[in-house]
């Protein structure tokens, strides 16, 4: 479910920081907004279908997409939250019962315009997915029942710097201390950085290009009320 979106220099918004519930209406007169946030939507959408240069074709051409009033002086941001459980193996690990689950993403791309020609540039790019970790083991060493045990939270973070994604990630302590204890060789990116394309990473390539992390709705429900 998307929880959280935000944009600058977006059409006709200079600013927005929504907070977003499985039901939204949306009230105002013509030519208020309305019909723009819903082109945020559909932008994430046509991107992670297909690819950032089609979905701002699609929008009209970048000129389109900036906000008329600002004009090329001011990037353009847009970040997204989304809440959705998503469970992740950790081959390293299984031998404990250790796996993650992913609850909440935060995404979030910013765009330079070029001011003396018609163009742009991916200057930020940053993922952040917030994490629990979990332990699953027998009730007994005569059983064969488990039972889940929560570790703790923890974070993983990867940025776009210079054509190339680096990671930065954090692990509940006593998941720590467990590896630490049993000696086992784990590091999260290992299997992480597996998952992000290293070389000859195109220009104006974005990971919502790509379905490893996020999971957008195809389609948006939309009604109007008199």
């Amino acid at each position: 479910m998307i929880t959280r979106i935000r944009v600058k220099n977006f059409k006709s918004f200079e600013k927005l920081h929504l907070k977003l519930k499985k039901f939204n209406v949306l009230i105002g007169a013509n030519a208020s907004g309305k019909s723009n946030f819903v082109h945020i939507l559909k932008f994430l959408r046509d991107i992670a279908t297909s690819g950032l240069e089609n979905a701002i074709s699609i929008q009209g051409g970048i000129e389109y997409l900036r906000n008329m009033n600002i004009g090329p002086t001011e990037n353009i941001l847009v970040s997204i939250e989304i809440e959705k459980p998503i469970q992740w193996s950790l081959p390293q690990l299984m031998e404990l019962g250790i796996y993650m689950k992913t609850h909440t993403v935060v995404y979030t791309f910013e765009m330079r315009l070029f001011k003396k020609r018609k163009g742009f540039k991916i200057v930020r790019e940053e993922l952040l997915q917030k994490c629990t970790f979990f332990r699953r083991r027998k009730r007994t060493n005569t059983s064969d029942e488990t039972e889940v045990e929560k570790i703790g939270e923890g974070f993983i973070h990867v940025e776009k710097k210079n054509q190339r994604f680096y990671l930065h990630s954090k692990l509940p302590e006593d998941l720590q201390m467990m590896i630490e204890k049993t000696k086992l060789s784990f590091n999260i990116e290992d299997f992480y950085l597996p998952l992000l394309p290293q070389k000859n990473i195109p220009m104006n390539f974005l990971l919502l290009e790509k379905p490893y992390f996020l999971n957008l709705p195809a389609s948006f429900a939309l009604h109007d009320f008199i």
